[in-house]
């Protein structure tokens, strides 16, 4: 079930930077010229902002730097599996941190990123649904950011990593042209009729998705398979409908 927001609602989990902002005057500063950094991509942050940026992007530790849609930097550290967040106002002053990754919206700006997200099974069956309800459409992965966008022309729709599917109404996405899908998800009806015995897949199962080998088709129109996974220590009868990927085939 999907959860439809705008921007006076609150998701359990989610910081919304725009209602922890204390709106202050911004002070003019004096310019400072760096020449390591490319200000044409930093062009909407303060001057002091802009200072925060330079003093990280260099840092072995940076994850993601990320400028929010009420005006906030948010810098996402990482070491070993460890993960520690600031938030900047636009006076370059740090109002707080938290050590867990940052939920980045729709509506926020990724200017610096370290990591390579990949979409999963849950997000491509998600994003099949919702290809099965609409008509027109964008769908947008972007460089930075772990969710699928589906642009819609009165909402976007984030699809998460654990296959959630969350509606902004009234909001506009930040995506470059690059950052637009253009195939779209395979056709999940012909993935499972195209398994077979010996292929390697993703399947639904229980509550969860599980990785195995398909070991046998039977039923009136194959309909069933076998499959063994957990490094072929346990093996269970699903149906062909629960196939999500194909990850190597036979």
């Amino acid at each position: 079930m999907s959860k439809k927001i705008n921007k006076n609602t609150i998701l359990e989990g989610q910081i919304f930077l725009w209602d922890i902002i204390a709106e202050r005057e911004i002070q003019k500063q004096e310019s400072v010229v760096l020449e390591t950094i490319n200000y044409k991509k930093y062009s909407q942050l303060t001057e002091e902002q802009q200072k925060i940026v330079t003093a990280f992007v260099e840092s072995p530790k940076l994850n993601r730097i990320v400028h929010a849609c009420g005006g906030g930097l948010v810098i996402e550290l990482k070491e070993g599996d460890e993960y520690s967040t600031k938030y900047f106002n636009k006076l370059g002053i740090e109002e707080f941190k938290f050590n867990k990754k940052i939920s980045v919206l729709p509506m926020d700006k990724i200017i610096e990123n370290r990591v390579e997200f990949i979409t999963n099974a849950r997000q491509e069956e998600a994003l099949y649904r919702i290809k099965e309800k609409l008509s027109e459409f964008k769908a947008i992965k972007r460089i930075g950011d772990e969710n699928i966008l589906v642009e819609t022309s009165n909402k976007v729709i984030s699809i998460t990593a654990e296959g959630r599917i969350i509606e902004f109404n009234d909001v506009q996405a930040i995506y470059t042209e690059d950052e637009v899908l253009r195939e779209l998800v395979i056709d999940l009806k012909e993935i499972q009729k195209s398994v077979k015995v010996g292929d390697l897949v993703e399947a639904s199962f229980r509550s969860g998705i599980i990785t195995g080998e398909i070991t046998r088709e039977y039923g009136s129109y194959n309909d069933t398979l076998n499959i063994s996974f957990d490094n072929r220590t346990k093996s269970t009868a699903i149906a062909r409908v629960m196939v999500r990927k194909i990850i190597k085939s036979a």
